[in-house]
């Protein structure tokens, strides 16, 4: 080609392939090639042509179709008007056309990338056509369907009819080795399927979870018999789910042996309040984490003994809408890490609770409490291993209980996240109220994440020196990234000098957050403002009745205005 007497330098020239593209898209190429002129073509030398003919074969041969592509578009570059060269463009659509990505994808890279994308996508998948059915169901991809989650809102979901097909199918795909099943709608599915079938279909599976979130009827649970064994790992009742005692226990019993999480949110009605209500339940040794709590119509409230004794390995535990007394916490769950009590959670006085012996390990990594106030009676030790920390209370904690909670985990460096509300405004704000500086102890280089939530409530949003003092309060953690400011209405200054300093994410509730400040922070920072509270820290669990975050305000009427000047 180089040796043609034309010299042209087709990569040099102008590319007109654009342009007769956009023409066959409008159906006008006759009238696009009639307004080309003569000098558009720049050769009319038929063995430059041929050359390239002939390349474009050799590398169709070699199922080379970039280089093909690349050598079309300088053939329809160099001589527009030849037949030959809008021949080329026809087998470049045909190449398109027969061209299949998941086919030429090596198997392992097909199932990289099905496992990426949701349950509903991969389902319909399988409509595309023979070859993706085929594929996508053989042997080598049985691991795209070992996790199924369902979503049924209503009786007249599509596909509700086909669902004891569907699920057998897919449990066929999975070569009956199913590990996780999700199913939001759970009293519809086992309409279709009962619960005992779906086991037998599942044999493998690690982890259940069940919801009812769209407010559907309960499920009228039928007779089990006697239950396989099953692995599961995890089982997870949540919003809605309101099962029978002897649904829970026999399911308890088939998986007693491998049961690490137990999520329970409306544990049902029992004859004995006592601590009778779990006494048939299996010992749970291997159980790790417990999440317990029952629905707000509850009158009556369960005493935690019994199913502490059955759960001597508990790490993680999650408690509301039940009765405990707190020296049990320490004498029956030696190795507690994690503790959530929440606000409906009530705490007993016993006759050894009086003593000063504390309540929680010193060992602690997590802590998290809800109430009216800080109950006296929940001896906390000092607690140098925390990490996660929130405090979220009606009424403003004193200066020394702050200081005795939070010091410790904060000068060892351990303590990552912090959120306590309301933020006790004589410590973190001392030099607006009195002049006084802040605490030496109040800074740390661990915590990532800390809520902002309490200036609102004793009006110090009001005060002229508030908006000077606070970027000096956040330079004490300078590497903090996640900042959650409630419905406090922050000026944007001081929200660009908290972004400029490395926060890239800020939660609120004020709903008023204008355009300008978060175009600015995406596009300087990569920074992300989120209208909503944060979901990570264990009050906020989409399972609960109630979101305690809109309450942190009410203690406000506590407090005398501070004063604006």
């Amino acid at each position: 080609m180089d040796m043609c007497k034309c010299r042209a330098t087709v990569r040099n020239q102008p590319c007109v392939l654009a342009e007769i593209l956009t023409a066959i898209a409008k159906n006008q190429l006759r009238s696009t090639l009639a307004k080309m002129t003569a000098s558009s073509t720049r050769c009319d030398n038929a063995l430059h042509l041929e050359v390239f003919d002939s390349l474009i074969a050799t590398y169709e041969k070699q199922e080379r179709t970039d280089e093909a592509l690349k050598s079309a578009a300088k053939m329809i570059n160099l001589c527009p008007r030849e037949p030959k060269t809008l021949c080329k463009q026809r087998d470049k659509v045909r190449a398109f056309a027969k061209f299949d990505p998941l086919v030429m994808l090596p198997i392992e890279l097909v199932r990289i990338i099905f496992n990426h994308v949701d349950f509903m996508t991969q389902c319909g998948s399988l409509r595309v056509s023979k070859t993706w059915k085929t594929l996508l169901t053989s042997p080598d991809c049985r691991d795209i369907w070992q996790i199924q989650q369902y979503n049924l809102r209503n009786a007249s979901h599509p596909g509700l009819s086909r669902l004891r097909k569907a699920f057998s199918a897919y449990a066929e795909y999975a070569k009956k080795g199913t590990t996780v099943l999700s199913i939001n709608g759970s009293s519809l599915f086992f309409e279709k399927l009962g619960l005992f079938e779906v086991l037998s279909y599942s044999k493998t599976l690690k982890v259940l979870q069940l919801r009812e979130p769209y407010g559907l009827r309960p499920y009228q649970q039928q007779h089990l018999a006697a239950l396989p064994r099953l692995q599961l790992t995890s089982l997870y009742l949540g919003l809605g789910v309101h099962w029978g005692p002897e649904h829970i226990r026999r399911l308890l019993e088939a998986t007693s042996n491998t049961l690490e999480e137990l999520s329970i949110f409306n544990l049902p009605q029992a004859e004995n309040v006592e601590d009778l209500w779990c006494s048939d339940w299996p010992r749970l040794e291997k159980l790790k984490v417990a999440r317990l709590s029952r629905s707000e119509q509850a009158i009556e409230f369960l005493l935690m003994k019994s199913f502490m004794h059955l759960t001597p390995n508990l790490e993680e535990a999650w408690l509301d809408h039940v009765a405990y007394v707190p020296r049990r916490l320490v004498v029956l769950w030696p190795k507690l890490q994690s503790l959530f009590i929440g606000e409906h959670a009530i705490c007993l006085t016993r006759s050894e609770d009086l003593s000063l012996e504390p309540s929680l390990h010193e060992d602690l990594r997590e802590l998290h409490l809800e109430g009216r106030r800080l109950d006296k009676r929940i001896h906390i030790p000092h607690l140098e291993k925390l990490e996660k920390l929130s405090l979220l209370f009606h009424e403003e904690l004193t200066d020394r209980d702050f200081e005795r909670i939070v010091r410790p985990s904060m000068e060892s460096g351990t303590l990552r996240e912090l959120d306590v509300r309301p933020l006790p405004h004589k410590i973190f704000f001392p030099h607006i109220l009195n002049h006084r500086p802040l605490p030496d102890w109040l800074h740390s280089d661990s915590i990532e994440y800390m809520s902002v939530t309490g200036p609102a409530a004793p009006g110090l949003e009001f005060n002229s020196n508030f908006e000077a003092v606070m970027p000096d309060v956040i330079e004490r953690f300078p590497n903090l990234r996640v900042v959650d400011i409630g419905d406090y209405n922050m000026s944007d200054s001081v929200l660009a000098h908290w972004i400029r300093n490395g926060v890239n994410t800020v939660y609120h509730r004020s709903g008023y957050r204008r355009a300008d400040i978060q175009e600015w922070a995406a596009k300087e920072h990569g920074a992300r403002f989120v209208d909503g509270p944060p979901r990570h820290i264990p009050s906020m669990r989409p399972d609960r009745d109630i979101c305690f975050n809109h309450l942190i305000r009410a203690f406000q009427i506590n407090y005398q205005a501070i004063p604006t000047r």
